[in-house]
């Protein structure tokens, strides 16, 4: 007999996106700044790559699409 395994996919929605300064605040409080490439949430801060950048820029606009 087999067991259907189902897999919870974890959503982070996009709160509010601010396109004229280049900021997108996220629901779970993560703040993006895709002009000076920052990920922040607290007080962690990651410098993101350009073409991971363009990339997370594509996926929040597509959001909800």
């Amino acid at each position: 007999m087999r067991k259907k395994i189902s897999k919870k996919k974890k959503k982070i929605y996009l709160g509010e996106v601010i396109e004229e300064t280049g900021l997108y605040k996220l629901v779970d409080g993560t703040i993006f700044d895709s002009s000076s490439y920052v990920l922040s949430r607290e007080e962690k801060t990651v410098t993101l790559p350009p073409q991971t950048v363009n990339l997370l820029k594509l996926f929040l606009l597509k959001e909800g699409d």
